[in-house]
């Protein structure tokens, strides 16, 4: 028979020494048996000590379902050290005894065979990649003890369906549930202050989600890809929500942002394709690059009065989006801010617009109708280029440049106004408007880009008398003095106040005659009002109309 030597203890690792052979009398075999069962249990670990407790610091033993020991050679099993049990494929269940408070990281890293953690109420804290990669593990309970969880805790960890987060938990780190595609719900605990980068990056199960009102910032591409997410409850107290949030989240139906949110990163709702409605907060001043981009089912856009600019391509190929409302805060809107918007039918731009980026509506090819405001300075290139439906659109008198191919292919243009301090026209700005008849300029003869004409055969420039740089063609058109333009399709045309009336366009200091008569057979013409226009629009109103039957108008130079 052999007899045990001491086991000698180190801090770092358990040391054997060699065994020598003596005889023992029959009698005491039991004796035998209990004695070498823990050093059994001992030869499947090594540990570290500081005399008094151990850390397992690698699990040499055969798999299958293993009872962690309590103690090792009469030492305390406090901690479970960083990848003790890491590449163990042939590890089926673990049981953590009670006692240990520490799980450090990437425990279990890489254990494709493990389908069952018991973890124990000690346990407070557990490390980075603690569960990563453990493919067949299905379910996880981690007691209200721990009070941290490191990043990627449950990375790639393709099985697993339900997990029980304690409620001591403040930060879900990054990574956390990365690429857990069978997880079909998760309940965030109310003591969580932030949701990580990645931290459920392709749930693609996950189907809702509410985010407690204690969480005050969401990571960047928290929520990528989690395709089957259709309801999302943002707690009010969330303050940033990064970039790429909630991209291609393909089935989200609605969101409401709410007021407690100042920014929210670039393309945070990116490809969203089922996202019929959007409601913004007034917290918001920015919406960031590609915010809504590919949204091709969004309808309605609510967005919040505290908004000041559109990034770059926020609306871009948001298809579906019929009509928005741009809040009177908004100062700039950004290069394909709603490019290929083709559902877009009108847009009226509050007075604070001052700028409008590249193709910020190129491509609405059902825009038909756009206001632009005297507080604009800059239309920048193609800015409405391929705006198919567009049929009249006046440049107010704020602006001096306009973009090359800034209305490039607007087929069905048919007349431009210009205001007075434009001074230049960049190359095809009007090109391929094949309807366009009428080009009214009220400043002088602004300089020309390339090709700013190119197949406008039907049009005609028409300038304000007292201007200058005319000649009898202006880019290849004719140009022809500008005469009095009464207008008819405005909402100043017809009966306001109980009295009818319409406004008149002319240059500044032109006098114009009203008159008006019953009869156009034999036509008897009264003057109404002699007026000198005061800027390019005079007002006529006519309190009498109601005292005949029938009153023609008419208005011509004194």
């Amino acid at each position: 028979m052999k007899e045990s030597a001491p086991i000698a203890q180190t801090s770092d690792r358990t040391l054997r020494s060699r065994p020598r052979a003596t005889a023992w009398p029959a009698r005491l075999l039991p004796l035998f048996l209990v004695l070498i069962r823990p050093a059994t249990v001992t030869a499947q670990y090594d540990y570290a000590s500081d005399g008094l407790t151990a850390t397992i610091t690698k699990y040499t033993g055969a798999g299958g379902a293993v009872d962690v020991p309590s103690t090792l050679d009469g030492l305390r099993v406090t901690g479970i050290g960083d990848r003790a049990f890491a590449d163990s494929a042939l590890l089926t269940s673990v049981t953590i005894p009670d006692g240990v408070s520490n799980l450090g990281a990437y425990v279990f890293y890489y254990c494709t065979g493990l389908t069952n953690v018991v973890v124990p109420a000690s346990v407070t804290n557990a490390g980075a990649g603690v569960f990563a990669n453990c493919s067949s593990l299905g379910r996880v309970a981690l007691p209200n003890s721990v009070a941290n969880l490191g990043d990627e805790a449950f990375a790639n960890c393709a099985s697993l369906a339900q997990v029980t987060l304690p409620n001591s938990i403040v930060n879900l780190g990054s990574g956390l549930f990365v690429n857990c595609p069978s997880l079909a719900g998760i309940t965030i605990p109310a003591s969580v202050t932030n949701i990580g980068n990645n931290a459920f990056y392709y749930c693609t199960r996950l189907a809702s989600v509410a985010i407690p009102s204690g969480v005050t910032g969401i990571g960047n591409s928290a929520f990528y890809y989690c395709t089957r997410l259709t309801n999302v409850v943002i707690g009010d107290h969330v303050a940033a929500i990064g970039a790429s949030a909630f991209a291609n989240c393909t089935s989200l139906a609605s969101v409401t942002i709410p007021t407690s949110v100042t920014n929210l990163g670039d393309s945070a709702f990116y490809y969203c394709a089922s996202l019929a409605s959007v409601t913004l907060g007034n917290g918001l001043t920015r919406l960031g690059s590609q915010t809504f981009a590919d949204c091709i089912s969004l309808t309605n856009a609510v967005l919040g009065q505290g908004l000041l600019s559109l990034g770059v391509s926020t609306f871009d190929d948001c298809i579906s989006l019929a009509r928005v409302a741009i809040p009177t805060s908004v100062t700039n809107i950004g290069d394909n801010a709603f490019y290929s918007c083709a559902g877009l039918t009108d847009i009226t731009l509050p007075s604070s617009v001052t700028s409008l980026g590249n193709a910020a509506f190129a491509n609405c090819t059902h825009l038909s109708s756009i206001t632009l405001p005297s507080s604009l300075t800059r239309l920048g290139g193609n800015t409405f280029g391929n705006c198919l439906s567009l049929t009249q659109v006046t440049i107010p008198n704020s602006v001096t440049n306009l973009g090359d191919n800034v209305f490039q292919y607007c087929s069905h243009l048919v007349t431009v106004t210009m205001g007075r301090a434009v001074t230049s026209l960049g190359a095809d700005s009007f090109s391929g408007c094949y309807n366009l008849q009428s080009l009214y300029f009220q400043g002088n003869a602004p300089s020309l880009g390339s090709s700013a004409f190119a197949g406008d055969h039907l049009a005609t420039a028409y300038y304000w008398p007292g201007t200058t740089g005319w000649g009898p063609t202006f880019g290849g058109l004719p140009a022809v003095l500008w005469g009095l333009r009464v207008q008819t399709g405005d909402g100043a045309f017809g009966v306001r106040t109980n009295q009818f009336g319409f406004n008149s366009v002319w240059a500044d200091g032109q006098v114009i005659v009203v008159e008006a008569c019953t009869n156009l057979f034999k036509p008897v013409w009264v003057p109404l009002r002699t007026n000198t226009f005061v800027g390019d629009t005079d007002y006529f109103s006519d309190p009498q109309w109601t005292n005949f039957p029938v009153r023609f108008y008419r208005v011509r130079s004194p």
